[in-house]
């Protein structure tokens, strides 16, 4: 008889993921959280729609700073809770929630969790008792096992609470933040065009770069099916001719396996150049959208509106210190700067704790007036970044002292704390 862990790995099939499981290690790469987790809620979207359930994303507005992540494993491992989740016959909402709960230094301490309601609670029983009046498939077993591999394997333990109306799984991550000038990685996943055709795909290639998604072409159905294998795609798009020959298959294929393999969630499949009266019943409900042909740019961008996440605009990453500002008055003399620079740290170190006891007594004026004095200083010496935060904390107080403020406030520290690391090390 095999080990429930042996079989609980047997649909463990992306090649990345597969590592995982066998524990090699990847390093961390720098990412945006909210975007990763934001492709991951839409990717899922599609089947707690089909099953009349709620799925919500909360993510807290603290997570805007750049992280060394293992995004393979993270997105793994929130894959696997969702599909143990999707697995209770009478779920009624799923919350994919993400919190800030404290800031050290040159990291965060995160919690990620995600939380399930049920149409009609359990009977009520003592927490073991409720784990195991819950029915719980092979499919929800796999990924349970899974999921504690891959939190072992991220540095942290999975915690799991059953309750009468539903249950959760959490963890509780490290994770250090990225040096200043580390550009993140791009979060979106790729595109992928079936198409023979060179010139057509170049054709069907151009209606996407405004999308900015990254963007990859195969000529057969079983080179797409594979790449599909191999790792999540933003969509599948497919050219009228390879649906007439073996792509029907292809996506029937495809639908089957996300059906018997949950963590997967769902693929957006798009079809150009058919009309959709002409195509089969059968057909019909694998295709998410069908496009026409020739290309027409308002046409493709309304039809995939729908099938990809919105992406989010590009962040501007300003130097901590632009030396240019202060070049006017010591010709580029570090001599001269670093102790009017140092001098300037001390000062706006002072401005940020009475910035945080204006925010205790909710004095929103003075709160008001030191943004405006972090502001105007920072851009005197050339802090850029330090200027661009106080200038979005100044904007965001005028409109009232909001939980918003205090995220904005822990980027400012963030980018102090980079000024004066700078200075030190620069």
């Amino acid at each position: 008889m095999s080990r429930p862990d042996h079989v609980a790995t047997t649909s463990f099939r992306f090649p990345l993921l597969t590592a995982c499981r066998q524990g090699r290690s990847s390093p961390g790469s720098v990412q945006a959280l909210p975007e990763l987790l934001r492709q991951l809620h839409h990717c899922f979207r599609l089947p707690c729609e089909r099953m009349g359930v709620e799925f919500q994303l909360e993510l807290d507005p603290a997570l805007s700073t750049l992280l060394l992540l293992d995004a393979m494993r993270l997105q793994a491992l929130v894959r696997h809770w969702l599909a143990a989740a999707l697995q209770d016959g009478q779920l009624r909402q799923i919350s994919l929630r993400v919190q800030l709960l404290a800031q050290q230094q040159m990291q965060q301490i995160i919690s990620l969790e995600v939380s399930t309601v049920r149409h009609v609670p359990l009977p009520g029983l003592a927490p073991h008792a409720l784990a195991r009046a819950r029915k719980r498939t092979t499919a929800a077993l796999s990924s349970a096992v899974i999921s504690r591999q891959l939190a072992r394997q991220l540095g942290s333990r999975q915690h799991c609470e059953y309750q009468a109306d539903g249950q959760q799984y959490s963890v509780l991550l490290h994770a250090p933040q990225a040096s200043p000038g580390m550009l993140p990685q791009p979060w979106q996943w790729p595109i992928l065009l079936l198409e023979p055709d060179a010139g057509r795909a170049v054709e069907l290639a151009g209606q996407w770069q405004v999308l900015g998604y990254p963007f990859e072409r195969v000529d057969t159905a079983t080179a797409a099916r594979q790449r599909w294998q191999q790792g999540p795609l933003a969509l599948l798009l497919v050219s009228e001719r390879q649906w007439l020959n073996a792509s029907l298959e292809l996506a029937q294929s495809i639908r089957e396996c996300e059906a018997a393999e949950p963590w997967r969630g769902h693929t957006p499949l798009l079809l150009a150049g058919a009309d959709p009266l002409s195509l089969s019943a059968s057909a019909l409900p694998l295709l998410d959208a069908s496009l026409p042909w020739p290309p027409d740019d308002d046409a493709w961008l309304r039809a995939v509106t729908g099938c990809l996440p919105v992406v989010p605009p590009a962040v501007i990453h300003l130097p901590v210190l632009d030396r240019q500002v202060l070049f006017g008055l010591s010709q580029g003399d570090w001599a001269l700067e670093l102790p009017l620079l140092q001098d300037f740290a001390r000062d706006k170190q002072a401005d940020l704790q009475q910035l945080l006891q204006a925010w205790q007594q909710a004095d929103q004026q003075t709160f008001i007036l030191l943004a405006h004095r972090i502001k105007g200083a920072s851009r005197t010496v050339g802090a850029a970044a330090m200027a661009d935060c106080a200038a979005r904390l100044e904007a965001e107080a005028r409109a009232g002292l909001s939980a918003a403020c205090m995220s904005q406030v822990l980027e400012l520290e963030q980018a102090l704390d980079d000024f004066v690391d700078h200075l030190q090390h620069g």
